[in-house]
């Protein structure tokens, strides 16, 4: 969608869904890996000042991979669902259609009457509204107009409700495996080996 005024309009919903979406994988990788369920699975390597750095530093690299995949999943998502022109148009009708109504307010509110430049025959045929043929064939291209544009308008909102279903869908697929893959930390035996080979895959 384009506009004349486009240099105007706040493009601020898609920013906001990937900040959301950051928060939510940062919340979720903190509650799933936390470096006391790390001590308690390998407590024999947290004894010592060495192994509870090398446990740390692992748990950090871990967490930190896991993110940029995830948001890579995630930028995925909406580059597959063209998420960043819809929001935009989104946010671009929306505020064209508050820009409109907050003209036609100021346009009524600033409209000259020059009463001493009617004739008095003028001034009478206003006040029995003799033109109310005319005004109302104005009401109803005003009606119409208002009708389209909210049409439009619901039709966008229509089909970005139905792909954020989709999409919601998708992400927990993404979210899910997190969780899974963090589950390794409790769910696995202590090994010297295990904690090695996380040291040095993430150093």
């Amino acid at each position: 969608m384009s506009s004349t005024n486009e240099k105007n309009i706040h493009k601020v919903r898609f920013e906001r869904l990937q900040l959301v979406g950051k928060k939510a994988v940062e919340q979720v990788l903190k509650t799933s890996l936390t470096t006391d369920q790390i001590k308690s699975c390998y407590k024999e390597i947290a004894e010592s000042e060495v192994g509870l750095k090398s446990l740390e530093t692992g748990s950090n690299q871990l967490e930190k991979y896991l993110l940029e995949e995830t948001l890579a999943e995630f930028d995925h998502i909406y580059e597959e669902n063209d998420l960043s022109s819809k929001l935009n148009d989104l946010d671009e009708v929306i505020q064209n259609a508050f820009q409109r109504e907050q003209g036609k307010m100021s346009s009524a509110e600033s409209l000259p009457v020059h009463i001493d430049q009617l004739s008095s025959s003028e001034i009478i045929d206003s006040m029995i509204l003799n033109k109310k043929e005319d005004t109302l064939l104005a009401l109803e291209k005003v009606y119409l107009k208002t009708y389209s544009d909210n049409e439009e308008l619901e039709e966008k909102l229509r089909k970005i409700i139905a792909n954020a279903s989709a999409i919601n869908s998708q992400i927990q697929d993404v979210l899910i495996p997190i969780k899974e893959q963090a589950s390794f930390v409790t769910s696995d035996p202590v090994k010297m080996d295990s904690i090695i080979d996380l040291k040095e895959k993430f150093t």
